[in-house]
């Protein structure tokens, strides 16, 4: 399925049901399904074709969510920004990705853009957003689609066409952009809501920043089963409580970090009434045993991880409630382990020199290289459950999850591909591969650096 239908099938099967809110705003299927025709139309009148990029700059917002579905539908591809990168940070993205037109939400980023615009070699359309002092290279967002129609776009769209373009955060040098198709986030979301089953109807707060992995399968997975996305802004502790307090969410995405300010900064966290809460899902990091039954017992609900990485679209791997109940319970070191692979993923480990490791004989320390089919060639480091166990010393790879940054992919054929480490000299990077040798990956693959 691709990703607009899921949005054209809510607009026909409940028209009405409320699609997102935002800053005190609803729209409807319906309207957000106009809305997208009109901003997929609007792109193909300026000139983007099936394949071309166009760069999107904001915090999160209802704009932003109905730019996804937009592009969708005429093949065009979004590169969304993140917010917080440096100004030559986004001229890099935007000439790397060969954006032709851009649109950017705010005073701020609109400033900044305008800045180095000159430097932005492909980019022929600036459009804002909510500005509160025009910018003569820029025009309104809802100006600049007034005169486009409505109707839904003609354009045949495939499963093999690209979807977006999100980067990677450049910790080894350039930003990278991964680029996912149809096929991929189709194949995400259904491996994301077979393992992390949402409730029906799903009202689902969207506080992630919507340019990452994360906070796309957040919002796809609900679009996908009819639910309501609800958007905030960007991440504050007590907006957050508040909302999922009140405003009957089902479901959301937090990384740990940001579920521990909650439970510590925000005064009244404990005493309020999560009645609707089903779900709270996380990744990026491992969860500290003492954070998840604290959160368990203040927010009264299920937790789920996912494991991935941009690359896979979000998901390859996930935890399910049923096990953090068990770590809790009789396993803590479970909450260390990035899950189990998802359906349809087929994950492999191997040495350096790509020699598959056989699961009843595994050491203790190795470099796992993970081998996607039917989704999405990508790599990440951690460890696997694997019948039921950790495949590898969960004690030695707890140290490794931050650094995961710091592998590299090479793609060696058209259905495997290996991890190896950035041939860099850095002092940053010498002090990884130290690390990693203290805690036994000293393979002759350090012994480059």
């Amino acid at each position: 399925m691709l990703l607009h239908e899921h949005l054209e099938n809510g607009a026909d099967k409940n028209p009405n049901f409320p699609f997102s809110e935002f800053e005190g705003n609803s729209l409807s299927y319906q309207e957000a399904n106009l809305l997208s025709n009109q901003l997929a139309n609007k792109l193909v009148s300026e000139g983007l074709e099936v394949g071309d990029r166009f760069a999107f700059l904001a915090k999160n917002c209802t704009e932003m969510a109905i730019m996804y579905y937009a592009a969708s539908k005429v093949g065009a591809v979004p590169v969304p920004l993140n917010y917080r990168l440096a100004d030559q940070e986004w001229a890099y993205i935007i000439n790397d990705s060969e954006a032709k037109l851009i649109i950017v939400k705010g005073n701020e980023y609109s400033d900044r853009i305008n800045q180095i615009s000159s430097e932005l070699k492909n980019v022929k359309k600036y459009i804002s957003i909510s500005l509160d002092n025009s910018i003569e290279k820029f025009q309104d967002f809802y100006d600049w689609l007034s005169d486009s129609s409505n109707e839904k776009p003609t354009l045949k769209i495939h499963e093999n066409d690209d979807v977006y373009q999100m980067y990677t955060s450049g910790t080894t040098g350039h930003p990278k952009g991964a680029v996912l198709l149809q096929r991929n986030v189709s194949a995400n979301i259904r491996q994301y809501l077979n393992s992390l089953t949402l409730p029906r109807p799903s009202r689902t707060l969207l506080v992630a920043p919507m340019y990452h992995a994360a906070a796309m399968i957040n919002m796809c997975g609900c679009i996908a089963i009819g639910g309501t996305i609800v958007i905030q802004e960007d991440f504050i502790p007590q907006d957050v409580v508040d909302c999922l307090a009140n405003e009957k969410i089902t479901h959301t995405v937090l990384v740990p970090a940001m579920i521990q300010a909650c439970l510590v900064s925000v005064p009244n966290v404990a005493s309020n009434e999560y009645n609707d809460l089903d779900q709270i899902h996380y990744g990026a990091s491992p969860i500290a045993p003492e954070t998840l039954k604290k959160a368990m017992d203040v927010f009264k609900c299920k937790f789920g991880q996912g494991f991935g990485m941009t690359e896979t679209v979000a998901v390859i791997c996930l935890m399910t409630p049923e096990e953090h109940i068990r770590a809790l319970n009789e396993k803590p070191e479970l909450l260390k382990s990035c899950g189990r692979p998802a359906i349809d993923t087929q994950v492999e480990i191997r040495d350096e020199n790509d020699n598959l490791y056989d699961f009843d004989n595994l050491p203790h320390s190795i470099n796992l290289q993970f081998e996607v089919t039917n989704q999405l060639f990508s790599f990440d480091s951690g460890f696997i459950l694997y019948d039921g166990k950790s495949v590898v010393d969960i004690d030695k790879f707890s140290m490794l999850f931050q650094y995961g940054a710091l592998f590299d992919s090479l793609k060696i054929s058209e259905n495997i591909a290996f991890t190896d480490f950035i041939n860099s000299k850095t002092n940053y990077e010498r002090k990884v591969v130290s690390l990693m040798k203290d805690v036994g990956l000293d393979k002759s693959i350090f012994d480059r650096y």
